[in-house]
């Protein structure tokens, strides 16, 4: 398959190649309909048979150790996960954990990406529950990417010559919205009490070992509080 060279598609195959029973995805794909610009976006495609597609994801395991489902179906009769699927054509399907494969799926049309911020966890006796990680993920994942970033990339694509456009689109492209999740940083103060800030987040620079981020936040409505941050985190199990 021509797509198959693609950095895109290759990290959600690689994905979907860890559960039990493993998933070509490859498989499922008619036509390829788009190959986003990052993880976040995703792959779009007509499927040959939806209806297997959702049956593989719905019932293949995290491993082959576990008799726990990989993924989450979203039930759009709880308003938590109707809410958290308002940009989701067709049936929903979540990975569970963080970063999540999140499948969209109908009979026409297909798009799977990788959340960065996934909400949905298990309790060590199996039970599922959402994170505060729902919120950063409705703020950032819905609103700023896949739709002000998404579009404001068109515009510039449109209105600008390529040699121009192309550069601020990958600069957008590394654009993030931040505020409170579990996996906040610093938004305790000196007396370790939770202070919300909520701000924008620029990715330096990362690959599978290592992240390099700065961000500015304020903590509070007249951003009188501000701070500005460059962090490095390392994936020392990869090392």
């Amino acid at each position: 398959m021509y797509y198959s060279n693609e950095p895109v598609y290759t990290e959600i195959q690689n994905r979907f190649s860890r559960f039990s029973p493993r998933i070509n995805i490859g498989e499922h794909i008619d036509s390829m309909t788009e190959i986003g610009r990052t993880i976040s976006e995703g792959i779009t495609f007509k499927p040959i048979n939806s209806l297997k597609l959702k049956m593989d994801i719905a019932f293949t395991n995290l491993d082959r150790h576990s008799n726990q489902r990989a993924f989450h179906w979203d039930n759009r009769k709880v308003w938590i996960y109707k809410l958290a699927a308002l940009a989701t054509d067709g049936e929903g399907y979540r990975e569970i954990g963080t970063p999540s494969l999140h499948c969209a799926i109908n009979e026409e049309k297909c798009n799977i990406h990788i959340d960065e911020f996934g909400f949905i966890a298990r309790t060590d006796s199996g039970e599922e529950y959402l994170t505060p990680d729902l919120i950063r993920h409705i703020g950032d994942e819905l609103i700023l990417r896949d739709k002000v970033r998404k579009n404001a990339i068109k515009f510039l694509k449109f209105s600008l010559p390529d040699e121009i456009a192309e550069p601020a689109a990958k600069l957008l492209d590394h654009t993030y919205l931040v505020v409170p999740s579990s996996q906040d940083r610093y938004g305790f103060d000196i007396n370790n009490k939770f202070k919300p800030r909520i701000g924008l987040g620029f990715k330096i620079w990362n690959n599978k070992i290592a992240d390099l981020r700065f961000e500015y936040t304020c903590g509070n409505s007249s951003c009188s509080d501000t701070r500005k941050m460059v962090w490095l985190s390392l994936d020392f199990d990869k090392l």
